[in-house]
């Protein structure tokens, strides 16, 4: 191949007058790779006139074709020997800035104002100030547009001759006959009042501010609004209420609602920019008037902004102590307040949820006296509201109302509501209810939730939406977290475990759902070096001692539980298989963000509380290590042979979760430190504490009226006691009468045989005593959906029996994957 075929700008040729636009577009946006594959030479004195006659040739054919290459070139100032000669490439942006695509032009002005964002003051006179003049002088508008966004950017650098010409020449662009080039320059006027000299303020731009606000078109007026806001930053409080109050006032009253809509859309920038002085003397009437607009969307719009139209005020009152008698803005109290009750009453629905979408809000500058007195009788008045967006609005916010005043003078109402919504067709809204159901369980009591708010979250659980049921038990740890882990065994944690027994697949992961997040809160932000015992590293005291020994007690018993043969199965099986791992984010969507702004939670880690608490209230390690020992991995086990893939797999999903926090706390536990709370401990009340870990999970699987699918294999070895130092005149805790379910182990009894025959004092020594339980034949009957000649059918499966076994352990395994880990299940 001859090497003409293989110059890199030749190939460019080819594949630039390709006839297929894809071809074209990977050409150029390949250019910067062949401008690194030549020198730069190369690059100026070839690759450039190609790219110019390139533009000559599609200028008119392809707009984008021709936005890509106006995005490339602001790129390729380092591939042409560096900003001395960016001169090179403002040919070809001029010619893509006069285009009539407004995308290529857009993307043309941003590569210019990159290139003179490099240049310095004299090679932007030299060369970009001509590119400018040229392109306000053309006859089309479109060049006239694009060199109103070129001004701002260069004026800083340039001399007093040169700002001076460009003053001049935006003044010209803002007087334009074109209605579409003032409204560009009016767009660009903002960027350059920040940067112009206060001087030429009030002589130059002032009196083409107040022609651009009486202007005819609409469209240009409304652009006035921001570019007051500019000037007022810019200039002292009396020059603001001798230049640009009036034309405030005409823009406020203007009889194009666009006009007004932008001025109620930028009030809080009003605000700031003149001042709190002015904004109580004149901003407040001119609010009111925006507020009773004849437009419905202006009146939503100012209802939208109130709030932080309170809170400039409020700030401002607060900032100046020289005549401040109350807590409240008097203005806020006395002109503001009436407003919200006029909205409240406003016939149109939009406006009202305006208004109650941020209205709650307000509580924390109320405060809790201004808030029960004014705020919670609106709030309690919109029940007999026909709006379901009202209503929503208020759930969704009302975490705030609840931090100021508490629920008990908004119980009934937020009952009421969240009856009605959880009623409601759109799932969305049913799905943040859940977010309101987290607030009211951190600022209420267990009693209240069970009576007023459970079943609305059960309900919740078993919603006919994927999604909804999918981000209910995100505020489960919450719940379990703020009302104990002794109301959780006794009440929600059973509602979860009976969706195990549901026919529909859907709902039985919904148990899986559960213990998830148990395991592993989503709502809890754990890095690298998340700990969950890092808090006991410093305590001394008894009630620290007790914690830590119960976790190291119930984590030895997971560790020996999770070396059973089925957990070694369904982990090796999850490997095997492409397992799914759908994204929260994708169902919770806003409703995750909500849950954000609520502040960082701390659930798995101890807690101080807990710490203060443990007499009559166990941690949250603790009762989750119960869980997983009592019913959680019965559950997994029981799911982990459902006849549906995705059941199967969630719970080997869950079960790989419950491994991962039994490494963790194994890691932890092997600190020093902790040997030492463990000792603070007596001998005696060790051994109890084993004695009483023991009773509570046997008891707790002997409960068959409560947990109807718990088996006694749950208890396959017993509690260790593990490295409980033994003296001589301490009873042996084997001598302690075991259950009849338990029998010593040959190995224990050789070691409490060691200990009654001696006859010498014993020193304190490191006895390991193991306690085993004989492995008892399932008999739970399972329930399986078969296909009948008639559709599905539910048969009930008694348990096999040891011959069938041994015959299904003698067929052949040629059935696949999936029925030979059945089969070893």
């Amino acid at each position: 191949m001859s090497n003409e075929c293989t110059d890199p700008i030749d190939l460019f040729r080819t594949e630039a007058y390709h006839d297929d636009i894809q071809v074209q577009l990977r050409a150029v946006k390949k250019l910067p790779t062949l401008a690194v594959a030549l020198d730069v030479d190369r690059t100026r004195h070839e690759l450039i006139p190609t790219l110019e006659n390139f533009l000559d040739i599609i200028y008119f054919n392809n707009d984008e074709v021709l936005m890509v290459l106006s995005e490339q070139l602001g790129k390729f100032v380092p591939f042409i020997g560096g900003v001395e000669y960016a001169f090179l490439l403002l040919p070809m942006l001029e010619k893509l800035a006069a285009t009539d695509d407004t995308c290529t032009r857009e993307k043309a002005v941003e590569s210019l104002q990159h290139i003179a964002s490099l240049m310095n003051g004299p090679q932007l006179e030299e060369h970009f100030i001509r590119v400018i003049q040229e392109m306000s002088k053309a006859e089309w508008y479109t060049s006239k547009c694009s060199a109103a966004g070129l001004i701002a950017i260069c004026y800083p650098k340039l001399s007093d001759q040169g700002k001076l010409d460009m003053r001049q020449l935006f003044l010209s662009l803002l007087e334009n006959d074109s209605p579409m080039v003032k409204r560009e320059a009016a767009k660009y006027f903002s960027d350059l009042i920040k940067i112009v000299e206060v001087s030429y303020l009030k002589e130059e731009f002032v009196p083409s501010f107040r022609k651009l606000s009486k202007d005819d078109q609409d469209s240009v007026r409304l652009l006035s609004v921001n570019v007051a806001v500019a000037l007022a930053s810019r200039l002292s409080p009396p020059e603001i209420e001798e230049h640009i109050l009036d034309t405030l006032h005409c823009l406020c009253v203007d009889f194009s609602w666009r006009v007004r809509y932008q001025f109620a859309n930028e009030i809080n920038s009003v605000q700031t920019a003149v001042g709190p002085s002015i904004t109580r003397k004149s901003i407040v009437p001119l609010y009111k008037i925006l507020v009773r607009d004849s437009e419905a969307n202006i009146r939503e719009i100012s209802a939208r902004n109130i709030v932080q139209f309170c809170e400039i005020l409020q700030k401002s009152y607060l900032e100046d102590t020289s005549e401040r008698k109350e807590d409240l803005d008097p203005i806020i109290k006395e002109e503001i307040l009436p407003l919200i009750k006029e909205l409240d009453k406003d016939v149109v629905e939009d406006v009202q949820d305006g208004l109650y979408s941020v209205i709650i809000s307000l509580s924390s500058l109320l405060g809790e006296v201004n808030t029960k007195d004014f705020l919670v009788p609106l709030i309690t008045s919109s029940i007999e509201n026909d709006s379901s967006k009202v209503k929503e609005s208020i759930v969704t916010n009302l975490n705030n109302i609840i931090c100021v005043v508490g629920i008990e003078d908004l119980s009934e109402t937020v009952q009421k509501l969240m009856t009605d919504l959880v009623k409601t067709t759109i799932w969305r809204t049913r799905r943040n209810l859940i977010v309101t159901l987290s607030h009211i369980a951190r600022h209420s009591k267990k009693e209240y939730f069970d009576q007023h708010l459970k079943s609305l979250y059960i309900s919740l659980l078993n919603d006919p939406v994927y999604a909804v049921r999918k981000v209910a038990p995100l505020i489960l740890p919450i719940l379990v977290k703020y009302f104990g882990m002794k109301w959780a065994k006794n009440d929600m944690i059973q509602t979860y475990l009976e969706f195990s027994e549901k026919t529909y697949y859907l709902l039985r992961m919904m148990c899986l759902f559960g213990i998830d997040e148990l395991m592993s809160p989503t709502l809890e932000k754990r890095n690298h070096g998340y700990t969950y015992l890092d808090l006991l590293k410093d305590k001394e005291d008894a009630n620290s001692s007790k914690i830590i020994n119960r976790i190291k007690n119930l984590n030895e018993v997971l560790t020996i539980q999770l070396q059973e043969e089925w957990v070694g199965i369904v982990l090796a099986f999850i490997e095997d298989e492409d397992y799914f791992n759908d994204d929260i984010r994708a169902y919770s969507e806003e409703a995750l963000d909500a849950f954000a702004k609520c502040g960082e939670l701390v659930i798995g880690s101890i807690t101080e509380g807990e710490i203060k608490k443990r007499d009559t209230e166990e941690t949250y390690i603790e009762g989750l290590l119960f869980l997983i020992l009592a019913f959680f991995l019965d559950k997994i086990h029981i799911l982990a042979q459902d006849l549906v893939f995705n059941v199967r797999m969630r719970a080997a999903n869950t079960l790989q979760k419950i491994c991962n926090f039994n490494a963790a706390l194994i890691k932890e536990l092997e600190e020093p430190w902790v040997e030492k709370l463990i000792n603070v401990t007596s001998l005696n009340d060790r051994v109890d504490l084993m004695q009483e870990c023991r009773t509570e999970l046997l008891d707790a699987v002997n409960q068959k009226d409560k947990m109807a699918n718990i088996n006694p294999e749950i208890l396959q070895t017993s509690l260790a006691l593990d490295k409980i130092a033994q003296d001589a005149d301490i009873p042996s805790p084997m001598e302690v009468d075991p259950p009849p379910e338990l029998q010593l182990t040959a190995k224990a009894e050789d070691n409490l045989a060691q200990l009654t025959q001696s006859e010498e004092t014993v020193l304190p020594t490191e006895i390991v005593e193991k306690l085993e339980v004989s492995p008892a034949e399932s008999t739970v009957a399972s329930e399986t959906l078969v296909r009948g000649d008639e559709g599905l059918e539910l048969v009930k499966t008694e348990p096999a029996s040891p011959v069938v076994e041994q015959q299904e352990q003698g067929t052949s395994e040629s059935s696949g994957s999936e029925l030979r880990y059945r089969r070893e299940l």
